[in-house]
């Protein structure tokens, strides 16, 4: 099993496979593709948006293949929109390192509430899909509660927490 765990760490899956697997209240969107609105983004019937931050060259051009995924949510209950990223970043931070335009910023507005702890190893691991994925199926839970299940689970590390909880949607992957 740790095998397994250790291979699926370094999978890049595809965006495709996170538009199949992922809930009914969730939309999978490339970051240069967001709209101006949250009222756009969300429309009405999506809670969460897993969103794919490309990286950039210097002339602004994509790179294939190179990018982070975080999650934006609705917090049930109030207006403000909550903004979750594997490594702890705000998006100011994510939308930096891949030399994005800051269109996210105005969709979040001043009041989003970011997630500050890093969940996922900085080298060697592709979890970061997989922890927006499973942070979307369990986007009611407080940031709080999230972080006591990653980090009580028996699993060594939230990466192969979010692996072995993805590893049936993602199964199709594994070659």
């Amino acid at each position: 099993m740790q095998a397994l765990i250790s291979k699926l760490e370094t999978i890049p899956i595809a965006f495709s496979t996170l538009q199949k697997y992922k809930p009914k209240h969730c939309r999978v969107i490339l970051y240069d593709n967001l709209p101006s609105t949250a009222k756009e983004l969300f429309g009405a019937k999506y809670q969460t948006v897993i969103c794919l931050y490309q990286m950039h060259d210097n002339k602004g051009r994509t790179k294939d293949g190179v990018g982070h995924y975080c999650l934006i949510m609705k917090t049930p209950s109030l207006k403000r929109l909550r903004y979750f990223s594997s490594y702890g970043l705000k998006a100011e931070d994510e939308i930096h390192i891949t030399h994005s335009k800051g269109k996210l910023l105005k969709i979040l507005g001043r009041d989003a509430t970011y997630n500050r702890r890093q969940l996922q190893r900085i080298r060697l691991v592709q979890t970061c899909r997989l922890h927006a994925l499973i942070r979307a199926y369990l986007y009611k839970l407080s940031d709080g509660s999230y972080y006591k299940l990653m980090k009580q689970f028996v699993a060594k590390t939230p990466d192969e927490i979010v692996s072995i909880m993805s590893l049936a949607m993602v199964f199709g992957e594994l070659r």
